[in-house]
């Protein structure tokens, strides 16, 4: 198992950090089954960014799989996300961008 653990500075309290760690198990005896962001009990990572539609066109450029139908999805507060699936693990990344004041 390799533990890839980093601190950051949260972006609204930039006082107080915000742990993230990232967990790689090695040397599996079975391969993982694969999942649907549907599924129960599957889980996911989900990031604040800006420039949304950049970012999930330079995603799907470097093989990430948009699960989100249609896309980028838009919410009733103005939020807009979207769901990719990791290219290198298959694991979720939700990327949401707020609307700006």
């Amino acid at each position: 198992m390799r533990v890839f653990d980093e601190s950051f500075p949260e972006a609204s309290a930039r006082a107080a950090r915000l742990n993230f760690a990232l967990i790689e198990f090695q040397n599996r005896k079975q391969t993982v089954a694969t999942s649907n962001i549907t599924d129960i009990g599957v889980g996911y990572v989900g990031f604040e960014v800006e420039g949304l539609d950049a970012l999930s066109k330079r995603a799907e450029a470097e093989g990430a799989r948009v699960v989100s139908e249609p896309g980028i999805v838009s919410m009733g507060d103005g939020t807009r996300a979207v769901m990719i699936r990791d290219p290198d693990v298959g694991g979720f990344v939700e990327l949401f961008e707020k609307p700006k004041n």
